[in-house]
């Protein structure tokens, strides 16, 4: 590994983490909230914190996992000479813009 790799891949690392940690927080919180939340859980008779919480918690479910999935792919592309978005080995520069 050359010098300028190293923290790209810290950072590709780091970003990772961070995503994971997001999403365990997210489920923990949305147990937390299903478990000892209002008994007759709905979304009327919700206070605002947790209405707003499980909107949050929604959208990190469902955006993260994409991340985290184009930040392997860069990390491929990377080490392993695949060419997710490389126009010379037939890979799509556009994948890269629409999953960032």
């Amino acid at each position: 590994l050359s010098a300028l790799e190293t923290p790209m891949d810290a950072m590709i690392f780091s970003l990772h983490l961070a995503g994971m940690s997001s999403m365990l927080s997210a489920m923990n919180f949305l147990t937390t909230m299903l478990m000892n939340g209002p008994k007759s859980f709905s979304m009327y008779n919700l206070y605002l914190y947790l209405y707003c919480m499980a909107v949050t918690v929604f959208m990190l479910l469902t955006t993260l996992p994409v991340l985290a999935a184009s930040m392997t792919m860069i990390l491929f592309d990377r080490h392993f000479n695949t060419s997710f978005f490389n126009v010379a080995g037939s890979g799509d520069p556009m994948l890269f813009q629409h999953l960032f």
